[in-house]
């Protein structure tokens, strides 16, 4: 059992490497900036739940998938901006500057 949550791992690591490569490459091709969720305090927020909670938590592979985005944009000397996701951005039509969007019900 122990072999198989190890290959499982290894093969999700890897996964996430070869995305966030793929991803940095992108962004350097078309001289962009690399922007990602704000995750850093997911898991202070959510100290309240269960150990349960917090072990899926663990497992996420979008955090893992977001950690190897940020590495390989540093090795490259990339931009990488965190955004809240309570408040997303959007870019102005005019003048290309990122701004937050006003949402109305």
């Amino acid at each position: 059992m122990e072999k198989r949550c190890e290959r499982i791992q290894n093969i999700s690591w890897d996964y996430a490497h070869k995305l966030g490569e793929l991803i940095t490459e992108l962004t350097h091709n078309y001289c962009s900036v690399v922007i990602l969720d704000d995750l850093d305090k997911l898991k202070e927020d959510n100290n309240k739940k269960d150990k349960r909670f917090n072990k899926r938590l663990g497992l996420w592979l979008y955090r893992r998938i977001q950690f190897c985005i940020e590495y390989e944009a540093k090795e490259r000397n990339l931009k990488v901006v965190k955004i809240n996701p309570r408040r997303p951005l959007q870019k102005c039509p005019r003048c290309s500057k990122l701004v937050e969007m006003s949402i109305e019900h």
